[in-house]
């Protein structure tokens, strides 16, 4: 039995120290949140080279335009970035009493801004990153290749939905790529609002926004999707009165069947 005990004791050490669920404020407040210096541009079925994308702030007089997206017009998404030559120092701290491992692999996500968020719990936002429900479209995942220049190209799936976007980067770390750190071009903020931060931190909420202010991240990115309707009216009629038809023969059925079976 003390054996046994023993066991259970260990196993649930492990558990608390490793298995834990990671919350975006825990890195925020542990100091893991990183800026990878992301930026964003864009091709489509009309630009074949890449564009700079800069929410709407004219990088010249051709580029850096706020087109909405879509999966209609073949956008491909490129999110380029540059882990800091120091990013292994950086995420390699004690994390909630655990030893964190190298710095493996950065997963990007799109995450819906608060506006598209709201009355929507499909979409609802969570601390616990595994049960974020705001950051679920995955666009990718590239390996570390610290203090070098890396692109990520993001083919907009079919069921993107009408909606603004911002990007979170999710670095991960050891053999079992845990979330070690965090990125994102929505504002820390978006991530973890103060009074969430003012708990984890155990400060006021007023502190939290002044800590939260001095966390650095990428610089803000937001980009808009739609719903192109591709469907056009003829197919529309054609239902419709495909639709009528099938009534149609299914009341002539029963009709005809009464009839025969009052003839016989």
């Amino acid at each position: 039995m003390a054996i046994s005990r023993l066991s259970i004791l260990i196993l649930s050490t492990l558990a608390l120290a490793y298995g834990a669920d990671i919350k975006y404020s825990d890195l925020a407040v542990g100091g893991h949140v990183v800026d990878l210096g992301m930026k964003l541009s864009f091709s489509d079925n009309e630009q074949n080279e890449a564009v700079p994308y800069n929410d709407g702030k004219p990088c010249n007089e051709d580029a850096c335009q706020s087109p909405t997206f879509s999966n209609e017009d073949g956008t491909v998404l490129l999110v380029q970035f540059s882990p800091p030559a120091d990013l292994k120092d950086l995420v390699m701290k004690k994390f909630d009493g655990a030893p964190v491992g190298a710095p493996v692999s950065i997963q990007f996500k799109a995450c819906y801004t608060k506006k598209w968020t709201v009355n929507r719990k499909w979409r609802k936002a969570k601390d616990v990153i595994k049960k974020d429900k705001r950051c679920s479209k995955k666009m990718g995942t590239i390996s570390v290749l610290a203090d070098q220049n890396s692109t990520l190209s993001y083919i907009l799936p079919s069921d993107t939905a009408t909606a603004q976007w911002f990007i979170t980067a999710y670095v991960k770390c050891g053999e079992d790529e845990k979330y070690c750190a965090i990125d994102t071009t929505g504002g820390i903020s978006a991530l973890v609002p103060p009074p969430v931060f003012a708990e984890n931190s155990k400060v006021s909420v007023g502190q939290a926004k002044k800590d939260l202010g001095k966390i650095k991240t990428s610089q803000d990115i937001i980009y808009s999707t739609e719903v192109v309707e591709s469907r056009q009216p003829a197919l529309f009629a054609a239902v419709i009165i495909l639709s009528c038809l099938s009534v149609g023969l299914l009341v002539g059925f029963f009709v005809f069947e009464q009839i025969a079976r009052k003839n016989k």
